[in-house]
C-alpha cells in the first residue's frame, strides 16, 4: 500500500458520507408510486432506478480510488 494521499483520503472520506445520507434518506421509502417508484425529472427513471444509478458509480468512483492508493478492499454492498 502506497503512503496515504490526504486529499484522496478526503474525497473517499466525502463519497462515504454523502453515500450514508442518501442511504438514511430513501431507507423508508415505501415499494409504491409514492416511494421507490415515484417518477423522477429523468425520463423513464424512477427513484429506484436513479438511486440504483448513483450507488453504482459511487462503488466504482471509491474502487477506483482505493485501487490508486493500492487497497484491494471492496467497497461496502458489493459482491465479492
Amino acid at each position: 500500500m502506497t503512503d496515504p494521499n490526504p486529499v484522496l483520503e478526503g474525497v473517499l472520506a466525502d463519497l462515504a458520507a454523502l453515500t450514508q445520507r442518501l442511504d438514511d434518506r430513501v431507507a423508508d421509502l415505501p415499494d409504491d408510486a409514492t416511494g421507490w417508484r415515484l417518477p423522477t425529472p429523468a425520463e423513464g427513471w424512477d427513484v429506484a432506478a436513479q438511486v440504483a444509478h448513483l450507488a453504482w458509480t459511487d462503488i466504482a468512483a471509491a474502487t477506483a480510488a482505493r485501487a490508486v492508493r493500492g487497497s484491494r478492499r471492496r467497497p461496502r454492498g458489493t459482491r465479492s
